[in-house]
């Protein structure tokens, strides 16, 4: 029997119609919809595995010694977003459908473990401690799953809605709501011989039930346009396993966003994280009155403005010399004034420095009291910090407590407060010290001394490139970065 797949052009072009369309290509919509989607086809091919709608998903069950469905959803989750199969591709992944990006010898390990942090470790690890089962995703743009069902709340399943709600994460792609070029992605690089004849949807369905359960596979040919293909007359189809090249719609955005200045600044690449709100007091500026001298790349700036405005925290990463501390200052002075504080990290920095801790009172010296730190600091002033050559800390020792507290939860600092008088008498009772997220939960001021983060509060920091790889293995975890340089 002669061989069939689709053929390079076809996979090639279909992928890229996935992006999002050119006016909602910026912050964190593309990235998230791509992540959700994986984790919802993943589940599927898991649900099909082992034979159930109900996934168990719990870190240390095991199958009579046999792979745990959370592994085979791991796996699969990578296999879904390692596009090619060449040795020579294995550094590309699929972090935002219509791209590809480069992330490095270790791209497998790379999902793995952001599947294992943004999915396994987080939403379905709070689902099981919930007291009722959690939708995912929480929000935007709708729920395709169910986490924290089954008897021990460790198991997940598809939402009851997510037929209709699937279709929102299409919406706004350049394909529509045309789900044929998702299934020539899912299929390129399975022989589609023994199924497809003169009937090319059926066939695609039937390749689809290889892997995919029945009720997905056939919500998909019903909401794509493959039977409006005819296959021979459009050369959609090889006799021979397609070599995509993958690597030519790689994010290469250090080659086109900023304006060359030769060893002043060539680059800015973003990669996303956490968003908070967005609700700001800021006054974002227009992109042109940012642009400046030396001169911004104007696209840059309204993805940089953008960035800020979800809420995200930015790392500038690149070569020493190349423009990144210019463009930290000038982004902070033109959305807040003078009202920023720009620091150097040292290596002998702790949280002492970074978050507060005790120092003798000036009063009675040999008494200690607390004093506050440069993020304390600014959170009282409301005032936005860079922080300059984060590489030269300690991650984890000097910033601490400060990662959970920019997830969005309050953290009590182990230091607590002490108020006295004139005449060096405590005034009061001893209080504990809290960084607050901007939320409901009140504190009462005779118990709690309370440094709140305003919505529009923001950290940039600069490092250099060479320490991105260092800055993952801390609980750092993947903040937003834009290289320069």
């Amino acid at each position: 029997m002669t061989l069939l797949y689709f053929s390079s052009e076809t996979i090639l072009n279909n992928f890229k119609s996935l992006n999002l369309r050119e006016e909602q290509r910026y912050g964190k919509t593309n990235l998230e919809r791509t992540t959700a989607f994986g984790a919802f086809f993943s589940l599927d091919i898991t649900q099909k595995i082992v034979g159930n709608s109900v996934v168990d998903l719990h870190p240390k069950r095991s199958r009579d010694g046999r792979i745990t469905p959370r592994k085979i959803m791991t796996a699969k989750y990578v296999d879904l977003f390692m596009p090619s199969l060449r040795q020579e591709d294995k550094d590309l992944v699929v972090r935002e459908f219509g791209v590809t990006h480069v992330d490095g010898e270790n791209a497998r390990s790379f999902l793995s473990k952001a599947f294992s942090s943004n999915f396994l470790t987080q939403p379905l690890k709070k689902a099981s401690v919930a007291a009722s089962p959690i939708p995912y995703p929480s929000s935007r743009p709708a729920p395709i799953m169910i986490l924290g069902v089954g008897p021990d709340k460790w198991s997940a399943g598809k939402h009851p809605n997510w037929k209709s709600n699937l279709l929102k994460f299409m919406e706004i792609r350049e394909c529509g709501n045309d789900f044929f070029p998702l299934i020539v992605y899912l299929l390129r690089f399975r022989d589609l011989s023994p199924h497809v004849s003169s009937n090319f949807s059926t066939g695609l369905l039937l390749a689809l039930g290889e892997f995919l359960t029945e009720e997905l596979s056939e919500y998909l040919i019903e909401n794509s346009t493959a039977s409006q293909h005819d296959w021979r007359e459009e050369g959609l189809l090889t006799n021979e396993m397609p070599v995509v090249d993958f690597r030519s719609i790689a994010d290469n955005a250090e080659n086109e966003m900023l304006v060359d200045l030769g060893s002043l600044m060539n680059n800015v690449e973003i990669e996303d994280v956490q968003e908070e709100t967005n609700d700001t007091d800021v006054e974002w500026p227009n992109p042109d009155d940012v642009v400046g001298n030396p001169p911004f790349n104007v696209e840059v700036i309204r993805r940089i403005l953008a960035a800020l405005q979800s809420g995200s925290h930015l790392i500038l990463i690149g070569p020493p010399g190349t423009g990144k501390t210019t463009l930290a200052k000038r982004i902070a002075e033109r959305c807040k004034g003078n009202s920023y504080k720009l620091y150097t990290a040292t290596s002998d920095w702790t949280t002492h420095e970074v978050i507060g801790g005790y120092m003798p009172d000036l009063k009675r010296p040999e008494r200690l009291t607390f004093s506050p730190g440069l993020v304390t600091r600014a959170l009282s002033d409301n005032e936005w910090l860079i922080i300059d050559e984060i590489n030269r800390s300690d991650v984890d020792k000097a910033f601490g407590e400060l990662f959970t507290f920019l997830a969005g939860k309050d953290v009590v600092l182990p230091q607590s407060f002490q108020e006295y008088n004139d005449a060096g008498d405590p005034i009061g009772r001893t209080k504990k010290i809290v960084l607050k997220v901007e939320n409901d939960k009140d504190y009462e001021e005779e118990e709690y001394v309370v440094y709140e983060k305003k919505d529009d509060w923001r950290i940039m920091g600069t490092m250099n490139t060479f320490d991105k790889a260092a800055l993952y293995r801390t609980r750092a975890g993947k903040p937003t970065l834009l290289r320069v340089g």
